[in-house]
């Protein structure tokens, strides 16, 4: 027969271990728990882009909600694309953005490139927000402008019609949300095939 001294330390160490199994189990929700907060923090998709338009190039006379257009115009060689989370995350990777004409003939000449995010008032559609998302090394020279864009913005509680622009570091834009239709009946044929 087992004595009680022996029942009570074999009952005591099966307390023991039921306690460490139990808080093992609270620590590992726990930590489950906060994951899951911080997978929430990737945020949801707000804008999502895999076209923007070139500045056409008529400097002061093209204004986009308050930002002047660039004095030359812009274009996109190759690609860009991008998205906007309800966390501020902005991710914008741009491919090819330069100068068509003399005598840069398909160059970039800005070391950096600005993005900003432009958030039209709900209640009054002539006055709009900018939020700037600051400036990123862009490669420059022949068949160059690319640069890859990657902040954290502040947002605000509301963001009516946004729209992401791509700029000098002084500000002036040199591409903008938006896409182009293509000239002929045919190129848009030979797209589709």
């Amino acid at each position: 027969m087992q004595s009680l001294s022996s029942i009570q330390g074999h009952s005591s160490r099966h307390h023991a271990i039921t306690a460490l199994v139990l808080t093992l189990l609270a620590v590992t929700i726990l930590i489950g728990a906060s994951f899951a907060e911080d997978g929430d923090d990737h945020g949801k998709t707000i804008l999502k882009f895999n076209t923007m338009i070139g500045n056409p190039g008529s400097g002061p006379a093209n204004v986009i909600r308050g930002v002047q257009g660039a004095g030359a115009p812009w274009v996109i060689l190759r690609s860009v694309r991008g998205e906007l989370q309800t966390n501020g995350r902005l991710t914008i990777f741009v491919r090819g953005l330069v100068i068509p004409i003399a005598p840069f003939n398909n160059s970039n000449p800005s070391a950096m490139f600005g993005a900003e995010l432009s958030c039209q008032d709900p209640t009054d559609s002539t006055k709009s927000v900018l939020f700037s998302a600051g400036t990123f090394p862009a490669t420059t020279g022949a068949d160059a402008g690319d640069a890859n864009i990657v902040a954290k913005l502040t947002l605000p509680n509301q963001c009516t019609a946004p729209v992401i622009l791509i700029t000098s570091p002084s500000g002036a834009w040199f591409a903008a949300t938006g896409w182009q239709t293509l000239n002929s009946d045919s190129d848009m044929d030979q797209d589709n095939h």
